[in-house]
């Protein structure tokens, strides 16, 4: 018997950990084994590194949809296959950040194996809280926060794969370029993002978040298939749907998500420009459709 469980917005990353870090007996830590590659897709930006030599050879992503200060991630390499998908993950970025009980899901990468998906994740600031400026429609990674980094760390129990990245603010800033480039690509006003006030606000997102997650996708689940897929709605002046876009965040056979089909009907406030006048932007954010025992 098995449980269907598709979540829309942020995987749960951030709850923390209520007992000390624990000592990791069996820890592969890994210094860079290449430069950053960035990919400015289409429909995704993405960063890739390899880490190790020979048969320790891994490799991690950053994946970004949209603009956000939020990334996909995945971490995949031969340290992994002993990682189960039933355990949570201790997810780490820095020596003096509590360790982050994670819920990632396990998949596969190419030739590099086994793989530990983020369908969301986030550096937080150490200043979390206190930061009074108002939000803007373009939301996108904190460089001063990934200035900070020193590492990518997972751990279950008393194993843990250690990707010594040092600080990430100079890659995470291409990354942020690129997302400002797909708002061109989409036919939006970049700069009336970077100066607006107000974001879309989803009126009817119960309703319409009710029935995604009752329609699981019937060919991916007799597969056993999951995956995190990116929504993105343009959304006109009036905070009317105006177009849907799924992209796959993960590689699957037959798993296509049919979420644009109830967004047809979603509402929205429009977002609004430094003026307050209501503009076309964008709404997205990730669904990710997981099987459990």
């Amino acid at each position: 018997m098995y449980r269907k469980t598709i979540s829309i917005g942020a995987l749960a990353l951030l709850l923390p950990i209520a007992a000390p870090q624990a000592a990791h007996a069996q820890t592969v830590s890994l210094k860079p084994a290449s430069q950053w590659n960035v990919d400015f897709g289409d429909t995704r930006c993405r960063l890739a590194r390899i880490f190790g030599e020979g048969e320790d050879q891994h490799i991690l992503f950053f994946d970004q949809h949209y603009p956000n200060d939020k990334f996909g991630m995945t971490v995949a390499g031969p340290g992994l296959k002993r990682f189960s998908a039933k355990a949570k993950t201790q997810l780490q970025f820095y020596t003096s950040q509590t360790p982050r009980k994670t819920e990632p899901f396990k998949g596969e990468a190419g030739a590099y194996g086994s793989a530990i998906i983020f369908g969301s994740a986030k550096i937080e600031k150490a200043d979390a809280g206190q930061d009074s400026k108002p939000s803007s429609p373009v939301l996108q990674i904190d460089t001063d926060s990934a200035a900070k980094v020193e590492f990518v760390s997972l751990a279950q129990g008393k194993r843990r794969v250690l990707l010594q990245t040092g600080p990430l603010e100079e890659a995470f800033k291409v990354m942020n370029t690129c997302t400002q480039d797909m708002i061109r690509d989409w036919e939006l006003d970049v700069e009336k993002h970077l100066t607006a006030t107000k974001r879309p606000v989803w009126t009817n997102s119960r309703a319409i978040t009710r029935k995604i997650q009752n329609d699981y996708p019937a060919a991916g689940r007799s597969r056993g298939e999951q995956a995190v897929v990116q929504m993105r709605i343009i959304v006109d002046e009036a905070g009317s749907v105006e177009k849907c876009v799924i992209d796959k965040a993960t590689d699957t056979n037959r798993l296509e998500s049919p979420a644009c089909n109830p967004m047809r009907k979603a509402k929205f406030e429009p977002a609004l420009d430094a003026d307050g006048k209501p503009f076309r932007s964008y709404y997205a954010t990730p669904i990710t459709y997981l099987i459990s025992p």
